[in-house]
């Protein structure tokens, strides 16, 4: 498959200059895949959030009576053990890693949600344990349906912010190209771009998968290649009068 040639191509640092022969729907894949890669914390965010109100759904008959103002929980302290599976509400701030979920004080903790509490603002329909049922009851009914249309939604934001960086970034390196007497089009730079933001991206992902944690910094690894790309540029002989 041509694709995966390409990407042996920009990591071998071989045959750069063919990269202006790439047809434009490599370039659209690799946002699309740039696009997904960034996607996956929220994704994984939301398949826990789902999970865990189907958790509450099982479990609707003992959730305590309690309101939520001022993004501040007031009710009653009480702990649900649903086949090892724990539930809490509490009037504490302090976290307790024990529990998967716990409606504190100050907001909503699901445990491996990165270890940060949720305001209560992120969920404004729940105001009381009422509304903690139908909330519940609605995502564990409709989970495929709201999954589906969130992923939807998600990787196309993504992915077009990535396209419209790549193409800025293109822009910004053919410039500097061209004041640097190379011979440059802001479409090649494009092309490669995208490959080199995928290797980079696909590095995000492993230390997603290895660290849980995000981090945009890997997108210096784009910098050798960008580089390289650069040195192999053809030099424009200057006019002479």
């Amino acid at each position: 498959m041509k694709y995966f040639e390409y990407l042996k191509r920009i990591l071998t640092f071989k045959k750069y200059p063919l990269f202006r022969t790439v047809p434009f729907k490599q370039v659209l894949l690799n946002v699309l895949i740039i696009g997904i890669i960034l996607s996956v914390p929220s994704i994984t965010h939301q398949q826990d959030t789902t999970a865990a109100m189907e958790k509450l759904n099982q479990v609707e008959s003992q959730i305590p009576t309690f309101e939520i103002k001022n993004n501040t929980y007031y009710g009653e302290n009480k702990t649900i053990d649903e086949n090892g599976f724990l539930i809490s509400f509490s009037n504490s701030e302090d976290i307790d890693t024990k529990v998967d979920i716990s409606f504190q004080k100050n907001g909503i903790y699901i445990s491996g949600f990165e270890d940060q509490v949720l305001p209560y603002s992120n969920f404004g329909e729940i105001e009381n344990d009422e509304d903690l049922k139908e909330y519940a009851n609605q995502q564990s009914k409709d989970k495929l349906f709201f999954m589906s249309v969130f992923i939807s939604i998600q990787v196309f934001v993504l992915a077009s912010f990535a396209f419209i960086i790549l193409l800025v970034l293109s822009f910004i390196f053919d410039f500097i190209s061209k004041r640097l007497n190379r011979k440059s089009d802001y479409m090649n730079w494009l092309k490669l771009e995208s490959f080199a933001f995928v290797v980079a991206s696909i590095v995000q992902l492993f230390v997603l998968i290895i660290f849980r944690e995000t981090t945009f910094i890997v997108y210096v690894l784009t910098i050798p290649f960008l580089i390289y790309y650069f040195m192999k540029l053809p030099i424009l002989k200057r006019k002479t009068v």
